[in-house]
């Protein structure tokens, strides 16, 4: 490769790792070289060894032909997460329970953006789940503000709270939370007869159809299995209009094969309704399909990565697991 080539492509690199978010010292832990050697890359000054260009191509998720060919267009797009509008904002938010000396969760600063799938891992203990409950109203804070929708649910009154939360947020959980006396349908209404919501029906047969319940209708929880369970709640949370979809280890209980199937179902569908989703999760695969992952340690965001790799997602919460 001549001097201009090494110059495009280093120029490329650089774009495409600042569109990602991502450090040079994170390139550099990532392919096992010296951030020093990233910098020489994107100055133009050398060229990453032609054998890793593939690794480097499938990293940044392009063809391999965008370094070499000026022909090829970026399609930003694809890198391109929309922060416009944030849907959760979390300010100085700090919990810490009576029994304690130690704050779970201190001096927490967080927004969480509309139409965007977010995940939080940590290890266990490090305060993901009191944050989700918290954000749900079903834990109190002891400082700060949690703004849902603009709204300051530290400040609601109990009965404001409920009715917040009914008409605002809906919950998917590892169990599943189905009525077994109640058929499919009936369950994926349920929340929104009780609230006297008003049940769009031609949405509802659109998320029957794609979710791939259709035949399902009248049938009770205890004759489906755990991922046409797991289904229903997806469409239950779903139907809401403009609901904040919760998730708490959402593929929990489910093996592979059907946790893959039904995490494409709940992000495609979280996606075409514009939906913001926030999902608490230990696996890795789950959180690598998310559009940014926050990584927790001790109550603290220790590092955000946007459309990270399942590598990525793995090396950190080795290294975050081995801080324990």
């Amino acid at each position: 490769m001549n001097n201009v080539n090494n110059v495009f492509v280093g120029g490329r690199l650089a774009y495409l790792r600042k569109l990602k978010g991502r450090t040079q010292k994170d390139i550099a832990e990532h392919f096992g070289i010296s951030k020093q050697a990233v910098s020489k890359w994107e100055n133009g000054l050398s060229m990453p060894d032609i054998l890793l260009m593939p690794s480097i191509a499938k990293y940044f998720d392009v063809d391999i032909d965008y370094f070499f060919d000026k022909n090829v267009a970026d399609d930003k797009s694809k890198h391109f997460i929309n922060k416009e509008k944030v849907a959760i904002s979390i300010k100085d938010f700090s919990k810490k329970y009576d029994d304690s000396k130690k704050y779970t969760i201190e001096n927490l600063n967080l927004d969480i953006y509309d139409n965007v799938s977010t995940a939080i891992m940590g290890p266990s203990g490090c305060g993901k789940s009191t944050l989700l409950n918290c954000i749900s109203g079903l834990e109190k804070s002891t400082s700060g503000s949690i703004y849902i929708l603009g709204t300051d649910i530290t400040k609601l009154k109990e009965s404001k709270l409920t009715k917040f939360r009914r008409n605002n947020i809906t919950y998917i959980f590892q169990q599943y939370n189905l009525i077994e006396v109640l058929n499919v349908i009936d369950n994926i209404k349920l929340p929104y007869k009780t609230s006297g919501a008003k049940i769009n029906n031609k949405k509802l047969k659109h998320l029957i159809n794609t979710l791939g319940l259709k035949g399902k209708e009248k049938v009770l929880p205890n004759k489906l299995s755990g991922g046409q369970q797991q289904r229903v709640a997806i469409a239950r949370a779903l139907l809401g209009e403009n609901n904040i979809i919760l998730a708490d280890e959402p593929t929990g209980a489910l093996d592979l094969k059907t946790s893959n199937e039904v995490l494409k179902l709940l992000l495609l569908g979280a996606k075409e309704f514009e939906s913001p989703i926030l999902i608490i999760t230990h696996d890795i695969n789950v959180a690598s399909k998310c559009d940014i992952v926050h990584f927790m340690l001790d109550g603290k965001i220790i590092k955000t990565l946007e459309r990270p790799s399942t590598d990525e997602v793995a090396n950190i919460m080795m290294r975050l697991s081995s801080d324990e």
